[in-house]
């Protein structure tokens, strides 16, 4: 089976780029997200108070777990945070001091001040992004061998 365009270069027909070219869209949504998420970490962090919590629980199913984490604000309130990530083995033990970044406006939605806290989303989407375009170049460089008999 061969897929061609009605016009060639010289004898031969064009394969059509379509596999390259949607694997590069896929490529530029996933490191869009990615750049996205760098931007709202970058806005967080700007205008965030940093506090010390304590590990105070570790909640989940099947293995994997997320750290419960008790912080107090400026105020003297106490507020809990919950980890994003879940893992097995846990990344924190109970009683373990913990950094935690919150807007003084909103200490409820306090992250925990870790690489992989804040990281794993950008890290996730920009490796599978650029996976996607070597992809997509790749088909593309071997598209007449792809889609040839």
């Amino acid at each position: 089976m061969r897929f061609s365009i009605g016009w060639s270069w010289g004898s031969r027909p064009l394969p059509q780029p379509w596999f390259s070219l949607a694997m590069g869209l896929v490529a530029v949504i996933l490191c869009g997200i990615g750049a996205y998420n760098v931007v709202l970490n970058a806005k967080f962090a700007e205008g965030a108070v940093r506090a010390t919590g304590t590990v105070t629980g570790l909640s989940g199913q099947s293995g994997a777990v997320k750290g419960i984490i008790t912080f107090l604000d400026k105020a003297g309130r106490q507020h809990k945070v919950v980890s994003s990530i879940s893992s097995n083995p846990p990344a924190f033990k109970r009683g373990e001091r913990v950094d935690v970044l919150y807007r003084p406006g909103d200490p409820d939605g306090a992250h925990i001040d870790s690489f992989l806290e804040t990281w794993t989303v950008v890290l996730f989407t920009v490796g599978m992004g650029t996976l996607f375009a070597i992809g997509g170049v790749l088909a593309w460089v071997f598209r007449k061998r792809l889609f040839s008999d």
